[in-house]
């Protein structure tokens, strides 16, 4: 493929796994096409470099090394670079694609709203700020480089290409400054000019050396524009346009009579011509919007058109000063009235405020809480994705950013100190904290013991108290408590038996650390909902107060919790001296993200601030699909699931064995995936976890709970038996895996109060005793028999995390790793040529070649990432199957799921006051 084609040449070809599909634009920076990435299922833009870059191979080896530097940004605002790519001699970049209009486009029909202009403008400032810390300077800023989505986010584009693109200063002799609107000719050295022409800087304009002080200049320029619809500095042509630039002012009269002062000024200090005198920081500028758009008392002046010699300034500052001199003599008139009104009545209270900040990354799973507010309300702390998985970041209520807190990788579940000087959180199977004026975490306490710790995970809720102890529990354990200093933790909570109580978790300090509130997991027959309990230390006993889960105490006065399978949040009056509930708990919010397992994305603030992730309550709702390797999806059912636990393919791949309920009431049904017969109900009562078929596809197996411990169960798949039948009994949890081929064995999990999670057989003939395969001081978990049934792919935490391995069948031979950097949910395919398993959003695959006794694997590749759910956050979870045709079923995320924004209600104590109040 030659690049000196046609734009539409380039139009239904690939590169490399790209296909361009259309034209977007052309430019003097190349061609930019919408392309389908057919590996990943998504469009993507190709920009087509122009052919005088690729006849230099420094230029090439400089650029590719500018542009993974440029590749590093991260930003809400900001357009991203997936990657470079060199096929068939035609060099591109793939960048994200984003919907909208450039600004070009948009100020065509005139100059924004004041309002809007701002709130572009604010965007704009945001990125590049982000941008000016890494040592990136744009240095092409103009209004064809930003585009505005139908939502009203702004994107700024080629980030940094002026500089990845510019040629060396030695080939710039000779070339036409007219060629492009974006003129090229050289990088930063003297003598040297890149960019446009009606936004570039002076120092710019004279081919003298950048730096972010370019970039303020520009979007001076910008945000003149925006705000006028005129160009700051106009020409009829390109030398003109730079004679004004050198020597003439922009005319200040057009600016609109309601521009804010604050942005007059800050023009006036982007536009100055002396780049030592020039606003030397973009962040600056961003605050200055800020104000602007908040301020409700400046009043705007227009500013008269003359040079700053003239006293345009002098004549702002002392309109500011009268200004000032007024509202100080307003002030102190409203606040004499102030104090003569607080005789007669109390003042009211703040109403709620409420307003959503954008989390990028925000961790989605079902397992695990993911955000903390400080005490004081003015700082959050979140899980998002870092560049190493899951990292805490913390967002103060005073900045736009949020920061990652170093040593916080693989976090979940923060939570504060009573002071807010210090976060906890559970991590690489450890309960850690990390002070927030710096330093590295520190492990709190181990969790190795298997009753206090979900198995392969190691992920604990926790709560930090008034008495500088942490307690803490888990969806397999009663509450733990150690010092906050460290030291060996102590059980708390005792599990009351003849309640059917499974579990104690998400635990909640009430002030002074006089009493605990909890949920408790209730296991039975007639179970609907976990229960709230109060725990009280004089007494070391807990009571039952009410149904809901994730109990959170207000300053209000208030118990707030959730209750399973609902969005809705609930408040009932509590008294804090009696610890009694003192009226009926009613609903105060909806659209909520909670979950039935153990996770929560809702804390309060000692202040009475509330902060939640909006969203719907289930995280494994949503539609069952056949995806296929190429990204192609269809809808494998009609219906949507709700409440699903897990599922599993018949051997055949027509019917669908799936656990839909909850709240301890988790029945197993039969699906025909061909529509031809009726769901199937199998169970009526009790709770059951993780499926398996038998080779022949006549029987279900799983772990059945009715009150007790998890044991091994079986039942007819066609509905032709009452009840299911015990395999196995235990006073253990056992959960199924997986069948031998040849029927002859059932591997299982059962879980060991010293030695965690072991791999078992149970053989299906004669004496039905089971045996040991696999037992370590790890847990292992997730196992699967290949088809030929001389191997076991199994997910271990030998090195820490969730990893998938192989190991031969036979005696349980040394084990082969296949997953690097996280692993879970193995799946053999039909053939045995590969292994599938999912790690982060990803679904990989290994290739398998038999050598002989052994098997000989490849490296990991990934199959597709994407709008699946890739994970419930518990490693010993399968939520997708492979078909015999090699087609995967899976949920696809449900749109309203995916949210970056978390919502922040100040003031909202005063709201529960009146939506629940205290019985009288």
């Amino acid at each position: 493929m030659m690049r000196d084609q046609e734009p539409l040449a380039f139009i239904g070809r690939r590169l490399g796994v790209y296909e361009v599909l259309g034209l977007l634009g052309a430019g003097g920076m190349g061609e930019v096409y919408r392309a389908r990435d057919t590996k990943l299922g998504r469009d993507v833009a190709i920009k087509i470099l122009p052919r005088a870059f690729t006849s230099d191979p420094d230029r090439v080896t400089r650029f590719e090394r500018e542009a993974r530097l440029l590749a590093s940004l991260n930003h809400p605002h900001i357009g991203a670079i997936y990657g470079f790519e060199d096929a068939g001699g035609v060099p591109a970049l793939v960048l994200e694609l984003i919907e909208g209009v450039t600004l070009a486009d948009r100020l065509r029909r005139g100059a924004l709203p004041i309002a809007e202009a701002l709130a572009v403008a604010r965007q704009i400032a945001d990125a590049l700020d982000a941008a000016h810390e890494r040592g990136i300077v744009h240095r092409d800023l103009k209004p064809a480089n930003v585009k505005v989505t139908a939502d009203g986010v702004v994107k700024v584009l080629d980030f940094g290409l002026a500089k990845a693109l510019a040629p060396d200063p030695a080939s710039v002799a000779g070339e036409d400054l007219s060629a492009s609107p974006t003129m090229t000719l050289g990088d930063t050295q003297e003598g040297a000019i890149f960019g446009t022409p009606a936004y570039m800087s002076p120092e710019q304009a004279r081919g003298k050396a950048v730096d972010k002080r370019t970039d303020i200049w520009s979007f001076g320029c910008v945000l003149y524009e925006l705000l006028t619809g005129r160009h700051a500095f106009p020409g009829e042509t390109a030398s003109d346009i730079v004679a004004a630039i050198l020597g003439r002012q922009p005319d200040w009269s057009v600016l609109p009579a309601a521009t804010p002062e604050t942005v007059r000024r800050l023009l006036d200090r982007c536009l100055d011509k002396d780049p030592k005198r020039r606003l030397r920081d973009i962040g600056d500028a961003r605050a200055e919007i800020e104000d602007a758009v908040t301020s409700t008392t400046e009043l705007a002046t227009p500013i008269p058109g003359s040079d700053r010699g003239t006293g345009r300034t002098r004549l702002s500052r002392s309109r500011s000063v009268f200004r000032w001199i007024a509202a100080g003599m307003l002030g102190v008139a409203v606040g004499g009235l102030g104090v003569w009104s607080a005789w007669r009545r109390a003042p009211a209270m703040a109403p709620p405020v409420r307003f959503a900040i954008h989390a990028e990354g925000l961790f989605s799973g079902p397992v695990g809480w993911v955000l903390a507010l400080a005490p004081d309300g003015q700082a959050l702390v979140y899980v998002g994705r870092g560049e190493a998985g899951n990292q805490l970041f913390r967002r103060s209520m005073d900045r736009l950013e949020a920061v990652p807190i170093p040593g916080t990788e693989g976090a979940l579940n923060p939570f504060f100190s009573p002071d807010g000087r210090w976060v906890g959180f559970s991590a690489d199977g450890a309960i850690k904290k990390v002070a927030l004026a710096g330093g590295s975490p520190v492990r709190v306490a181990e969790l190795t013991d298997a009753r206090f710790a979900d198995a392969i995970n190691g992920s604990a809720d926790a709560t930090w108290g008034a008495d500088d102890t942490i307690v803490w529990g888990s969806s397999r354990s009663e509450l733990m408590q150690v010092a906050a200093a460290g030291g060996r933790p102590r059980q708390l909570t005792t599990l009351d038996d003849e309640a059917g109580e499974t579990n104690h978790w998400g635990a909640e300090w009430l002030p002074g650390a006089k009493a605990l509130l909890f949920t408790a997991n209730r296991i039975g027959a007639n179970e609907r909902e976990r229960q709230i309990a109060l725990y009280t230390p004089e007494t070391g006993k807990h009571r039952v107060l009410l149904e809901g889960l994730h109990p959170l105490y207000s300053p209000s006065g208030h118990i707030v919790f959730g209750r399973a399978g609902s969005s809705t949040v609930w408040a009932v009056p509590f008294d804090l001296a009696r610890l009694e509930l003192v009226g009926p708990p009613v609903p105060v919010l909806d659209g909520v993200r909670l979950s039935a397992w153990n996770a929560s994305q809702i804390d309060i603030g000692a202040d009475g601030s509330l902060a939640y992730v909006p969203g719907a309550a289930e995280p494994l709702e949503g539609r069952l699909v056949w995806r296929e390797r190429e990204g192609r999806s269809e809808p494998a059912m009609p219906q949507l699931l709700g409440g699903v636990q897990t599922y599993r393919l018949s051997p055949d791949g027509r019917r669908l064995a799936v656990t839909l309920g909850h709240a301890g009431q988790d029945q197993v049904w039969v699906y025909d995936l061909g529509g031809q017969r009726q769901p199937v109900k199998l169970t009526t009562s009790g709770s059951q976890f993780q499926l398996c078929w038998t080779p022949d596809g006549e029987r279900v197996a799983f772990g059945a709970r009715a009150a007790g411990p998890l044991n091994l169960s079986w039942i007819a798949a066609d509905g032709s038996s009452l009840a299911p039948k015990r395999l196995i009994e235990s006073a253990l949890d056992q959960t199924p895996w997986s069948f031998s081929p040849d029927a002859g064995w059932l591997l299982f999990a059962e879980r060991h109060p010293e030695s965690g999670e072991d791999l078992w057989l149970l053989p299906l003939e004669g004496s039905r005793e089971p045996q040991v395969w696999l037992r370590t001081e790890h847990n292992e978990a997730a196992a699967a028999f290949s088809p030929d049934g001389r191997w076991v792919a199994y997910v271990s935490d030998q090195y820490g995390e969730a990893e998938v391995f192989v190991r031969p069948f036979a005696e349980a031979g040394a084990p082969m790793p296949v997953s690097r950097g996280g692993g879970h949910s193995p799946l053999w395919a039909r053939d045995q040529s590969e292994l599938y398993f999912l790690s982060g959003e990803n679904l990989m695959a290994v290739g398998l070649t038999p050598a002989g006794d052994r098997l000989s694997l490849a490296l990991p590749e990934t199959v597709f990432s994407g709008d699946f759910v890739s994970s419930t956050g518990r490693a010993s979870d399968l939520i997708y199957d492979v078909a015999p045709d090699g087609r995967f079923l899976m949920i696809q995320r449900s749109e309203e799921r995916e949210t970056s924004e978390i919502v922040i209600v100040k003031n909202w104590s005063e709201e529960l006051r009146r939506l629940a109040p205290r019985a009288r």
